[in-house]
């Protein structure tokens, strides 16, 4: 209580940093250290990491005095509390960095690792790279933290993303400074993170000018540039490589190959990836999953549904179960040519494989699905489609699907013709022929011009 009261005195004159920082020197370093430790068995509550959260969102700008803020927080710190609080605070980079450096100054707190690799992560996130390089370089004078390769490729990833890939490069060189000499690892890092932002050319000049020096590149290496290349179109580069990789008699392996399919598909050429794809089993290689759903996929850009369920049935002879985006790119593609019961019988497939389930009242269970169907109406119309489609089919179900279209229609989503003729006969079928004139005389109302047009078909295109 007496810390408390004066607490509120202190704060009472926030424009007395002089006086708050005397209560702070003054403070128990057996307390916080004590309490540091109680963290452990002890974790913090939620109610406090939202209370500081809080503090850091509303003083985020330079003028905000947040350490009056944080003070009455400093009696309930602990490393595990602060570990929470800058996880949570990954999109406020000025005032977590700021919340460390105050918690820094506590005497007898001292943060964890994980702390010091969190900042790092926020600084680097928020493009703060001014203040990532004088963090470093203070973890480095100080010694208070190990600096670590994964820190390195965190600053790597950060410039990729902020569109800076001659920094990124700056800082694999950089690396030296800080007493880590550069391996092979570092390299892959620093070539995939500028590959998965398109930064392939920039990649490619500083693969050129490090793989005759002392860094050898691997397999993987090559892999992460065919991949690269791949990515952006550029087939003949991936081609390249791969080949250059035969020609210097590395062992090839099915991430490699898989990489060059995947680059030679990705530009237009899948005559030639098949012909490399048949040549892996005389190397020695068994293609797996991946290997296949490179085909399906480009079946399916192509618009060749006939070539994707070829693949698919070859994939069933060797045992290989595809994974959801397979089955994903192949119901879209059903769906947008208005093909909805294969698009379901192909659902029904994936739940005997495992793919998804279904839940105990019988309906099925989309949050694996729903990785790719959660963005766009047409997503939103397959998806529908698809549910109306199976519940027609099932008995019992018939209300379910006329719910779901309903649905469809509220939320303005335009349904396929062949879904409005199924359920109208359905319907029609059981007896419930009012039922089309009420859908219909609704989707007459909607905003949407496609789902007027297509009451027609649920009134059995009688007004055409």
């Amino acid at each position: 209580m007496a810390i408390r009261s004066h607490l509120q005195s202190l704060l009472s004159h926030p424009h007395n940093p002089t006086t708050i920082h005397k209560f702070i020197t003054h403070f128990s370093s057996h307390s916080i250290a004590l309490h540091s430790q109680q963290a452990i068995s002890d974790p913090p509550s939620e109610h406090l990491v939202n209370e500081l959260s809080r503090v850091l969102s509303d003083y985020r700008k330079p003028q905000h005095d947040i350490e009056s803020a944080l003070t009455p927080f400093i009696s309930k710190l602990s490393t595990d509390l602060v570990e929470q609080v800058l996880r949570r605070c990954k999109n406020l980079g000025f005032s977590a960095h700021r919340f460390f450096l105050w918690t820094q100054k506590i005497p007898g707190f001292q943060h964890s690792k994980k702390s010091y690799h969190i900042l790092v992560d926020i600084l680097g996130s928020s493009r703060q790279f001014p203040f990532l390089w004088d963090f470093l370089m203070e973890m480095k004078r100080t010694e208070s933290c190990e600096i670590s390769r994964e820190n390195f490729w965190v600053v790597f990833r950060a410039y990729s993303r902020a569109n800076l890939p001659s920094d990124a490069i700056r800082a694999f060189n950089k690396m030296v400074e800080f007493g880590i000499r550069p391996c092979v690892d570092d390299l892959d890092q620093l070539l995939f993170a500028l590959c998965k932002r398109k930064h392939v050319k920039h990649a490619q000049e500083f693969f050129d000018r490090v793989k005759g020096g002392d860094l050898s590149p691997t397999v993987k290496t090559y892999s992460i540039m065919i991949r690269g290349w791949g990515d952006i179109g550029d087939s003949g580069e991936a081609q390249k490589l791969f080949d250059e990789m035969l020609e210097r008699g590395y062992n090839v392996d099915l991430l490699a190959w898989n990489s060059v399919l995947h680059a030679l598909c990705k530009g237009g050429k899948v005559d030639e990836a098949y012909e490399l794809f048949k040549g892996m089993r005389a190397k020695g290689l068994e293609p797996d999953a991946y290997s296949y759903s490179i085909f399906i996929h480009a079946s399916c850009e192509a618009n060749d549904l006939h070539s994707a369920f070829r693949v698919l049935d070859s994939m069933k002879r060797y045992n290989l179960v595809p994974n959801v985006f397979t089955y994903n790119c192949i119901i879209k593609k059903l769906c947008k040519n208005d093909k909805i019961d294969e698009a379901y019988e192909l659902l029904d497939e994936m739940i005997e494989k495992g793919a998804i389930r279904t839940l105990g009242d019988g309906s099925i269970e989309l949050r694996k699905f729903g990785i790719r169907w959660k963005r766009g109406d047409f997503i939103q119309q397959c998806q529908r489609a698809v549910m109306i489609h199976g519940l027609c089919k099932k008995r019992g179900k018939l209300e379910e699907a006329y719910k779901y279209f309903e649905m469809m229609i509220d939320e303005g989503i335009p349904p396929y013709s062949s879904t409005c003729e199924l359920l109208r006969n359905k319907l029609i079928g059981w007896g419930f022929a009012e039922k089309t004139d009420i859908l219909a005389d609704k989707m007459d109302r909607s905003t949407s011009k496609s789902i007027q047009e297509a009451a027609n078909l649920m009134r059995g295109n009688r007004e055409l």
